[in-house]
Parts: C-alpha cells; structure tokens; sequence
C-alpha cells in the first residue's frame, strides 16, 4: 500500500508540474489564444450547455468530455457562469489522485482558454464557496491588480454574482456539505500548483477563516469538518505550503514550485494555533466521554438497564472522540510531530476513571491501611489465601498434557462448514471409538466422577480432569461424561456435605478446568452442562413466580432442594469465572422484581454462593452492591409476603455478602532479621534427620564385617551446615541471644525428638565461629530447668512434656561436649530430689492434720504420682541422649566414626559390658526411685526402663531390674 501510494504521488507531482509549464505560457499565447476563440462556436445554446455541465460535476470520468467540450465552445462571454458553476455547483469527488486533479486539469485549460480573467475569478470565488458562512467583506482584498477595473464592468467576481452562494451550498446536505467544501479547498491549492490562481493569498485566506470560524464548544460538527479539512490539505500539500526547508530529504522528488518560506511559515504558524485548540477540543471531548460513561455506570448499578438515550449518547461522544483523534493525529504528523515539537495531547489514562473509587484521578485522597499486594493481584477478591487458591490456581492442562492427547482445535474452513459437513466429521470420528474403548472409558473415567462424594480436597478434583485428558476421548465419550456430570451435580445437590469444600463446588472446578485446556471441552463438555442447568434454573424461577397448590410437600421439598442446588452450582461456576457474571445479575433481577414465595430462597441461595465475590470484585462491585441494597430493603417492603423464616434468610444472606466490620488486630511488628532466624532455625529443626545406628552383615567368606549406613547423615550434616552458614551473617552482637534461644526454643518445643540433636549439633559448630554461643545455650538450658523445677505441683503438671524435652536437650547438649558430665549427673539426681523432696513435705502435712488424714485428697496423691512418672520419664530421654557417651559400648558404636577404625561386632559382643561408677551409682537410686513410683503399674514406661537398664547394665547387673520389673 505503500508503495502504490508512493506511485500515486509521484505521478500527480509529475503531471502538476506539467500543468503548470502549461499555464505559464498563457499570458505569452493570449493573442494567439483570442485569435482562435474567434473561431470556435459562442452560441447561447453552447455555453449554456457547458455551464451546466460543468456545474454538474468534474471528475475522472467527466474529464475527457468536458476538456472536449471546452475546447470547441467560445465562452469568453460566460466567463463568470463558468466560473459560478465550477466554484459553486460542481460536485468535485475528491478521491486520491482522481478527482481533485482532474478538476484542475479542467480550470487549466479554461485559465489558458481566457487568461487572466478566469484565474483571477476562480480565486476569488472558491474561498467563498469553501467558507460560505463567511461575514460580508472577509474577502474582499483578494481582488486587485490592472484587470480589476476592467472585470468589474463586465461583472466578473463582483458581490452581486455570488448571491446564490448560500443557495448552492445550502441545497446540500450537511455531510455531503462538508466533503464538498473540502474538495474546493483541495481544488483551491491545486489550481495554485498549478499556475491557474497565481497568488498564495486566495488559500491562505480560506485557511485563515476556517481557523477563525472554527469554535468547538459553540459548534462541534462544523470544528470537526475544519479540522478534517486543515488536515487533509496539510497532508497533501504540506510540501508546498508548510513545511521547512530542512524537512526536505530530497528535493529533486518534490515539486519545482513551492512557497517561499516567509509565506510556508504564515501557513505553519496558523496551523500550530489551531493544533492547540483542536487539542484543547480533543481533552474535553475525552472528559465528556468519561462522564457519560460514568453516568451510564451509575443508572446501570441504580435500575440494572440503560435506556436507548443515554446509549446513543455514549456511541456519538465515543465516535466524534475517535473522529476528532484519527484526524488530529495526521495534522500532527503533517506538521513534524515530536522532531518539531507538535504533541498529541496525553492518553486517555489522564483523565481515566478509577474503577475502585470511582473518582476521577488528579484529585488527592487519603486512604489508611490499603494491602497493595491485594491491590495488586486477584487476593483482594477471597477471604483466605485457601480460597484464592481454590477457586484461580487451576492447574494448566494445556500445557501439561500431551497436545496429540487433546482434542483437535477446528480451523477457520471446519468452522464455517454447514451442519450437514460437521455431522459427517463427527461420524467419522465417533466411528474410531470402540465399544471396548467405551467400556474402559466408563470403568476407568466415568466410575471417578460417579465416586465424586468421596472427593474430599482439589487435589482430587484436578486429578480427574488430568485423567479424563489423558484418556483422549471421542465425540461419545465427550457425551456420555456429560450426562454424567448433570446426573452427579444433581445428586450431590440433594446430599448434605459433610467435608469443608461441597461436592458441586469441586464438579465446578473440574468444568473450569476443563473449560481453559480445550476449546471442543467448552462448547462439548461446559457449555451443554451450563445450559441444562440454566433451563432448570429458569424452570425452577417459573415455578417461582406461579403460585401453584402443593400436592405432596415431601416431593415439592425434594424438588426444591434440586433446583436450589442448580441455582448454587452456577453460582459456583461463576466464581470460577466459568459463566458470566451478568448471568447472576439477570437472575437476581428477576427474584427482586417478583420477592415472594421461593424467589427469596432461590436468589439467597445465590447470593450465599457467588454474592460476596460479585460485592468484592472490581469490575462488579457497584452494581453488585446496588442490587443487595434493593435486596435488603425489599424485605421491609413486602415483609407481610414472606414465608417463616425467609426474613432471618435475608438478613443472614447479607451479612453473608455484606459482613460486618471487624477492628483490625495489631499484629506485632517483627524485626525482619529476627523472623529471618526463625526461619533458619525452624528449617533446622524440620530438615534434621540423624545418622542411623551401625549395623553387621556376613560377607561371602562367612566373617561378619560392620557396615555403616550413610543414609540420610549428608541431609542432617548439609542442614546443620546450612543453618551456621546463615546464622554467621547475621549481627552476632545485636541478635546473637536470640539465635541461641530461637535454636533451644526448636530443640525443646518443636515437637520433634529428633531437633534437640540438631540443634545442639548447631551451637556447638557455631561456638567455634561465634563466642559465647555455648555458653548461652547452656545458660538458658539450665536456667529454664530451675524454673520448672521451682513450680508447684500443679504448674509443674502443665509443663510435663517441657520436662522431658529439657532432659533429653541435656543429654543431646552432653554429646555435643556443650556441658560436662558433672552438669548431667547433677541433673538426674535433682530430678529425683524433687520428687523425695515433695514425699517429705507431704508426710509433714500428714502428721500436721491433727488426724485428719481423710484430708489429703486422692487427686493430690494422683498427681504426685503422676509427677514421679514424668519425672522417671525425664531420667530415661536423658539417659538414652547420653547412651553414645555414657554406655559401655560408647566407642565403637559412636555414630559418625569411620567403619575402619571400629572394632568388630564380634569383639564387641564378647567384651563384657560395663558402665562407669558414677553410672550404675545413678542407675541404683534410679531403680529405687522406680519401686517408689509404683512404675510396674504402668507397661509402656516398666518396658522403657527395661530397655535403659539393658544398655547400661551387664548381664549380671541387669538381673535385679529384669526380676523386679518381669
């Protein structure tokens, strides 16, 4: 196109300035030219044809003639008819390249035919006809020179042959007007191209009036004509008459003949002042676009409807905006654009309507407590990050799956085929399905869905969808799994849900899901299932609305109850953006117009399901709004009309939508470094796994040999690793005693009996990077077991698990070398003072009661004994945390020690085991505290200590314990 276009200017440039050669000889051949009038024909009949003709029209098709005709007529008495008619009466079709040139064509021949007088009246009479709306004198100093004088007495482009101006262009209608009086000025500029209007000032004047007459505000269709005008002639002929000298990047390519650039720059200036004011008129043609739309918004979230006014309104604003733009933007790029500073005005994002607020933007409100990270994304439209996931993270089929697994996507030609080519496509594929691939469709598809009621989380739901695309079902299958779909939803309608996510909601979600991976799934699959539903929607709202006699009310509830749960199951597909909202909307219109009997429930229900979503959601929110304001105050209303219980319905179903505020809970601010250790720390304490316990195997030859199992031992090394890696950056002076608590916090309160050997794994490799980072640990480990030591009884029960979290921390901080032996045996006997400690206290209280000994409550006695168990339980997690150093077998069954510097498993059998003094010193008074405690009447923890006694015991010194415990 471009280059046709291209084409197209060179050859009118070519052929205008071999006009123009033309023409400049006339005054030269004007003796010539009379001589030869003389005998052509100067008869009435002749010249009033021509008028006519000529007045008729001039273009490309008339061209041939016309220059025939004028060539064989003397007209130089009708010199001012010809000129009239050519001015006023043509209808010149300016159609690129075509019209307008031929028409100059045309008056060339008659400026050379009747030198100067038709040239001189043509520029003064085309302005008027380009301006006819002109006051009395606007042009009247375009006439002078020596013919003046001469052309007023033959009544040549006087005032009194222009009384018909008005006439002619009034005959017209506005539109044709218009292109009309765009063609002259086009005529106008050619004819002084071309040499027949000698002078620039004819065009400059109509330029001039145009922009002087030209008032947006006043009259906006004629500020619309001038603008199309100015930019269609600085368009074609800005070469000419407007642009700078340096604008030209080859001046052998444009015409011979071009304005000085005194008077290019008269033309440029009057267009830069009316580029501002056409921009000023594009601005507020753009703010009273905005307001009618926003108008239309308001009375559409008021009555739900918009009335054919206000409609056609919007349209013409929208189209004069676009009318105005189009044309603005070719006066712009004619004038140099951003190289010369001409500008568009700004976007439509300036005067922009914030859909949130509703407000026009440039003005300056406050807002307090705005989240821009729901701002942001679709969070603002859910209550919980669990329904934001639900109801937008569906899983990508489309690419996922296979593309040859997926039904084929029909083509431009498959689209436009008649019903009978689709129903034979569809044969031919239908005819591929088997009844045996039928069959395995139903036992390993179709029998998921009928199991849907066991569906419990979206995991399942998308599972199904990924199965039933990998399957790559025909056209039946499509079919049969739809029948399939209306049967379930039906059913799980009637089912109460016993699970947190109903059975429908995940149906939904299955339908979304496939909606987005195939386009043949929406319209096979989606579309037929929506479209039951609806027509069961509608008939239910029918029984609505006609009062009908309730013959059985058991099957009317059952009824009911069917079509409540369609109404619901769209609503669902509407939050998965699977049916349009406007759907709802003319739903709920209908229930707000009727309000009685089952309409409440039916427009409740929906409300209940998709309400709260449509309030919050940005695109609805006002109109969704509106209508629960209707719909709140039509109860009031028609209060009388509703059944028992629909008024309560009501209510809870805005409050549903509408909640009530709740005052935001000041939540602590943390410091981010903090949260950071947290968060390493917690990592540690999840990530730990620690190293498996040495095993023995035969080899081939029959000697046992060790093997040690590195399974797992790199994950907890690599996490403890990770976590002293992290915990070095951190400001060791500043949050240093926080990271130490934070990692005693994980080794006693994580829940896992694993974390306290990680975590103490952790300190003791960060004490030799950080100082005092054992120490700490130690400190506020032991610290925390005085304090629970120092409870009461009854504070000391609440925190029994704490206790035996703190001993096996202990004993884990032991074989990290955190703490010495001396500090565990002190523990273990303390342990067991405390409770010697409260048996004496309670045989002072005994002998102090006066006799009273029915006053020691058994809850009392219940709970000490309860505490010796917890505290024996304490004794034992410590004592299995300290087994790698304190059992007798510590060496060589030590995890982490190399299998080549252990001993045999053989060798460690035959040692006899044996525990140090400090050891089975302990482990006596232990298994006396154990009788005391009354430890046989419970199994778990006799087997426990069986258990301990065996690893730290030998053979002979285990017998009293297994005896006393059997």
């Amino acid at each position: 196109l471009l280059e046709e276009e291209g084409r197209r200017a060179a050859a009118a440039r070519a052929r205008r300035a071999a006009l123009r050669l033309e023409n400049a000889h006339a005054a030269r051949r004007a003796s010539e030219t009379r001589e030869a009038l003389r005998k052509l024909d100067s008869s009435i009949k002749k010249n009033t044809a021509l008028t006519k003709k000529l007045g008729k029209g001039i273009g490309a098709e008339t061209k041939e003639s016309l220059l025939r005709d004028v060539a064989n007529v003397n007209a130089s008495k009708y010199v001012a008819e010809n000129v009239f008619a050519v001015a006023f009466s043509a209808t010149i079709k300016a159609t690129p390249g075509d019209g307008v040139l031929a028409a100059a064509e045309v008056v060339s021949l008659l400026h050379r035919m009747y030198y100067p007088e038709f040239g001189e009246a043509l520029g003064d009479m085309l302005p008027r006809a380009i301006c006819p709306d002109a006051p009395k004198g606007a042009f009247a100093s375009l006439r002078g020179g020596a013919n003046h004088k001469k052309e007023k007495e033959k009544g040549i482009g006087t005032e009194e042959n222009v009384f018909v101006a008005g006439d002619a262009s009034s005959a017209e209608t506005a539109n044709d007007s218009f292109a009309l009086r765009r063609a002259r000025l086009r005529l106008l500029a050619e004819a002084h191209l071309v040499g027949v209007v000698e002078s620039a000032k004819p065009v400059f004047a109509a330029v001039a009036e145009l922009i002087r007459s030209a008032d947006a505000r006043r009259d906006k269709e004629h500020f619309a004509h001038v603008l199309a005008s100015l930019a269609a002639f600085a368009k074609n002929y800005g070469d000419a008459f407007v642009r700078e000298e340096d604008d030209e990047s080859d001046t052998a390519s444009l015409d011979s003949y071009r304005l000085t650039p005194e008077r290019r720059g008269a033309f440029r200036d009057a267009l830069h002042s009316f580029h501002v004011a056409a921009s000023v008129a594009l601005l507020d043609e753009r703010r009273a676009t905005k307001d009618a739309e926003r108008e239309s918004k308001k009375v559409l979230a008021r009555t739900g409807e918009l009335s054919e006014s206000l409609t056609l309104r919007v349209a013409e604003l929208e189209k004069s905006r676009e009318y105005l733009r189009r044309n603005l933007e070719v006066l712009t790029e004619a004038l140099g654009g951003e190289a010369r500073g001409v500008r568009m005005p700004p976007d439509d994002t300036s005067d922009a309507e914030d859909d949130a607020s509703g407000k026009k933007k440039g003005d300056v409100f406050l807002s307090k407590g705005v989240d821009v990270c729901a701002e942001r994304s679709d969070a603002a439209f859910w209550d919980d990050e669990t329904s934001r996931v639900f109801y937008e993270s569906l899983p990508a089929l489309r690419e996922t799956v296979p593309k040859g697994l997926l039904p084929p996507e029909k083509n431009a030609r498959e689209e436009g085929d008649d019903g009978a080519a689709a129903a034979e496509r569809n044969e031919r594929a239908e005819q591929t399905e088997t009844s045996g691939r039928l069959a395995e469709f139903d036992k390993t598809v179709s029998s998921k869905l009928r199991a849907c009621g066991a569906w419990t989380t979206h995991a399942d739901a998308d599972a199904f969808a990924s199965a039933f695309c990998y399957f790559a079902a025909g056209p039946v299958a499509r079919r049969l799994i739809t029948q399939v779909f209306v049967e379930k939803i039906k059913s799980e309608s009637l089912r109460e849900s016993d699970t947190a996510t109903p059975s429908t909601a995940l149906l939904a979600r299955v339908l979304a899901t496939l909606k987005s991976a195939s386009k043949t799934f929406d319209e096979e699959i989606v579309a037929k299932t929506i479209d039951a539903f609806r027509e069961t929607s509608e008939e239910y709202f029918f029984r609505v609305t006609v009062t009908r006699k309730k013959e059985n009310p058991v099957v009317d509830r059952k009824l009911d109850r069917a079509h409540l749960g369609s109404v619901r199951f769209l609503g669902e597909l509407v939050k998965f953006r699977a049916l349009d909202p406007e759907w709802a909307f003319a739903f709920l219109k209908k229930c707000t117009e009727t309000f009685a009997g089952n309409a409440v429930n039916a427009a409740c229900a929906l409300l209940q399901t998709c309400g709260r979503y449509l309030a919050r959601r940005r695109d609805t929110s006002r109109r969704a709004n509106a209508l629960l304001d209707v719909f709140f105050k039509l109860k009031a209303v028609h209060a009388k009309k509703l059944e028992p219980g629909q008024s309560e319905l009501v209510d809870a179903t805005y409050l549903a939508c509408r909640p009530p505020p709740v005052a935001a809970r000041t939540k602590k601010k943390q410091n981010p470094t903090r949260a950071y250790v947290a968060f390493v720390v917690d990592r540690l304490c999840r990530e730990w796994r620690p190293p498996p316990e040495a095993t023995s195997e035969t080899s081939l030859d029959g000697n046992e040999k060790d093997v040690f199992v590195k399974k797992n031992r790199a994950s907890g090394d690599d996490a403890v690793r990770r976590c002293v890696r992290q915990l070095r950056k951190v400001n060791w002076a500043e949050h240093g005693r926080y990271a130490v608590s934070r990692l005693l916090k994980g080794a006693t309160r994580s829940g896992r009996v694993e974390s306290s050997m990680g975590a103490a794994r952790a300190v003791a490799t960060l004490d030799r990077f950080r100082e005092n980072a054992a120490q700490m640990f130690v400190d506020a480990l032991m610290e925390e077991t005085v304090v629970l030591a120092e409870l009461d009884d009854v504070s000391r029960s609440r925190f029994a698990q704490r206790r035996v979290a703190l001993g096996r921390a202990i004993g884990e901080a032991f074989v990290a070398r955190l703490v010495p032996a001396t500090a565990v045996f002190a523990h273990l006997f303390s342990l067991l003072a405390e409770t010697r400690r409260t048996e004496t206290e309670t045989e002072t209280e005994k002998d102090g009661s006066f006799g009273f000994s029915g006053s020691v409550s058994n809850a009392k006695m219940d709970r000490e004994r309860t505490d010796r168990r917890v505290s024996l339980r304490a004794s034992l997690a410590t004592l299995a945390a300290c087994r790698p150093r304190l059992a007798p077998d510590a060496d060589d069954a030590e995890p982490g020690v190399p299998r080549r510097r252990r001993k045999s498993a053989k060798d460690v059998r035959r040692r006899k085991k044996r525990a140090s003094f400090e050891t089975r010193r302990y482990l006596a008074y232990l298994q006396r505290f154990a009788f005391l405690a009354d430890v046989a009447s419970s199994p778990e923890l006799s087997a426990d200590l069986r258990a301990t006694l065996a690893e730290y015991l030998g053979p002979g010194d285990e017998a009293f314990a297994f005896e006393s415990f059997a």
